[in-house]
């Protein structure tokens, strides 16, 4: 059985290769990454303004939704709120019913928990 061993030039030129291999990929690697950070650059602006439009839309619906239910039970809470969130929870409600529920209360709580009246 004869055994090869590959001679030097050819193990020379396929480490070359792959060096070369790996040059290219990093060259493209950098290439992406640099058009990425300009496309990302390039975006923040419209990210911005995107944001600040989108604030002040909910802004306004909050207003007016303010102004619709002022004064109104919109929900029956199912316990008895303490301190602070009976304060939030009867914001701009007239009486002494403590279980009820005005606008503001029920879009800064979850859904589930609150149960609307008929």
């Amino acid at each position: 059985m004869k055994i090869e061993t590959p001679n030097s030039s050819s193990s020379s030129s396929v480490a070359k290769v792959k060096i070369s291999n790996k040059k290219s990929k990093n060259k493209k690697i950098d290439h992406i990454e640099t058009s990425l950070k300009e496309s990302n650059r390039d975006l923040s602006p419209i990210k911005f303004k995107f944001g600040a439009v989108v604030a002040l839309v909910l802004f306004i619906v909050f207003g007016l939704l303010n102004s619709l239910f002022d004064g109104k039970v919109v929900a029956k809470l199912p316990f008895k709120p303490f301190g602070i969130v009976m304060k939030m929870s009867d914001k701009g409600l007239h009486g002494d019913d403590v279980t009820n529920c005005s606008k503001p209360f029920l879009f800064q709580g979850e859904e589930n928990d609150v149960v609307v009246p008929p």
